[in-house]
C-alpha cells in the first residue's frame, strides 16, 4: 500500500534520509524545505499524511501544524523534531499533531508504523471500514469545504468592499512593567505602524494585578510582560490571561540563565522559543512586531468570519444542525457496536 506523503524539513540531510527511506518503501514523496511552499502544496492537493519539522522556516512547524488542521482537516500531520522538549511536544499535540516523533533511530519504527497506518486508512483496509467513518468523513468534508469557502470568499472584490465597510478592528498590545523604557520603545513603533497593514495600539499597565483587572475581560492580541513584575512573575500573568483567550502570543522578558537578560516567545500558553541577550529593548520590539503579524492576520479572519455569518447565516444554521446530526450518528454507532 502507497501513500501521498508531504514532508517539509530544513535539515538536507534528515530531509534526504527520509524521503529515500519512504520511497524505498513505495510511497509517493513530495519534498519541500519551505514552509511557504509547503502551504501552496497543501492548497493545491490532498496529502493524507504531512511530516513537518518543527524548525522549518520561516514560521516553525507548530505554526504549519496549526495551517495544515485549517485548510486540510482530513490530513494527519505529525511534528519531527530533534530536540526532546515538552513545551515542543504539548504545543504539537495541542495544535493537532497525531504525533510527536524524534529524529534518532529508537523513533524510526514509530515514523514507520504511522505512515503504515496512514496507507492502511486511505487504502480502506478491513472490512466495512469505510462505512463506519462515514459520519466522522462527512463532518471533515464539511470543515473542509467551510474552510475553502472562507479563503475563497476574501479573494473576491465585493467582499473586500464590503470588509472595508466594517469596523476594521487593531491588534491590541498591552506593556505590563513598572518602568517605563520597554512600553517608550514599543509605543515608538506603534506610532510608526499607523497606516501599514500591521499598525496597533499600545497600552501600559504597572503591575500584574492592574493587568488582571484591566485585560481579564478584554484580553489582549499580544501581552508583553516583565517576569519580574512587583507583585507576580509575568509568566503566571500569561497563564491567567491565557485561560480567557487562547489565542495569546506574549513576550515575557528578564534576567537568563547567567545574569543576562532574554525574552521568552509564548504561544497558546506555552513556551516555544527564546531571544537572547537583550541589550536593549530593540530585539524585543522585533519580536513583538513580528507577534503583531501574526495577531493581525487572526483579526482579519475574525472579521471576514463575522462578515461572512452576516451574509450566510441561514448556510452556517444548517452546517451546525448537519454536524450536529452526524455526531449523533456516530454515538449511536460506537454505542451499538
Amino acid at each position: 500500500m502507497s501513500l501521498d506523503l508531504l514532508i517539509v524539513d530544513a535539515h538536507e540531510r534528515d530531509r534526504v534520509g527520509i524521503v529515500s527511506f519512504f520511497e524505498r518503501q513505495g510511497h509517493r514523496v513530495t519534498v519541500t524545505d519551505d514552509a511557504r511552499e509547503g502551504q501552496s502544496l497543501v492548497r493545491e492537493r490532498f496529502f493524507p499524511l504531512v511530516l513537518v519539522d518543527v524548525d522549518v522556516e520561516p514560521w516553525g512547524g507548530l505554526e504549519f501544524v496549526t495551517f495544515v488542521r485549517g485548510q486540510s482537516p482530513r490530513s494527519e500531520v505529525a511534528l519531527l523534531t530533534v530536540r526532546r522538549s515538552w513545551d515542543v511536544a504539548v504545543g504539537g499535540y495541542r495544535r493537532g499533531a497525531v504525533e510527536v516523533v524524534f529524529k534518532d533511530q529508537s523513533d524510526a519504527t514509530r515514523l514507520t508504523e504511522l505512515v503504515e497506518r496512514a496507507a492502511r486508512r486511505w487504502a480502506g483496509d478491513g472490512a466495512g471500514a469505510g462505512s463506519e467513518n462515514l459520519p466522522a468523513e462527512a463532518k471533515q468534508l464539511l470543515d473542509e469545504m467551510l474552510a475553502r469557502m472562507l479563503d475563497m470568499s476574501q479573494h473576491v472584490p465585493a467582499t473586500q468592499s464590503r470588509l472595508e465597510t466594517m469596523p476594521q478592528g487593531s491588534v491590541r498590545v498591552a506593556v505590563v512593567d513598572h518602568e517605563p523604557r520597554v512600553h517608550q520603545a514599543i509605543a515608538a513603533a506603534a506610532t510608526a505602524s499607523r497606516g501599514s497593514a500591521a499598525a496597533f495600539e499600545v497600552s501600559a499597565l504597572p503591575s500584574g494585578g492592574a493587568a488582571l483587572d484591566a485585560l481579564s475581560g478584554a484580553p489582549p492580541d499580544v501581552l508583553v510582560a516583565r517576569d519580574d513584575l512587583l507583585d507576580l512573575p509575568g509568566t503566571t500573568l500569561v497563564a491567567g490571561l491565557y485561560e480567557r483567550s487562547p489565542e495569546l502570543l506574549a513576550v515575557v522578558y528578564g534576567a537568563g540563565p547567567g545574569g543576562g537578560a532574554q525574552a521568552t516567545i509564548y504561544e497558546e500558553g506555552h513556551a516555544v522559543r527564546t531571544v537572547r541577550p537583550l541589550a536593549d529593548p530593540a530585539p524585543l520590539v522585533r519580536e513583538v512586531c513580528t507577534l503583531v503579524e501574526r495577531a493581525a492576520a487572526s483579526v482579519a479572519r475574525r472579521r471576514l468570519m463575522d462578515l461572512f455569518r452576516l451574509e450566510h447565516s441561514d448556510l452556517l444554521r444548517r452546517y451546525g444542525v448537519l454536524r450536529g446530526r452526524l455526531d449523533e450518528e456516530a454515538r449511536a454507532r460506537g454505542g451499538g457496536g
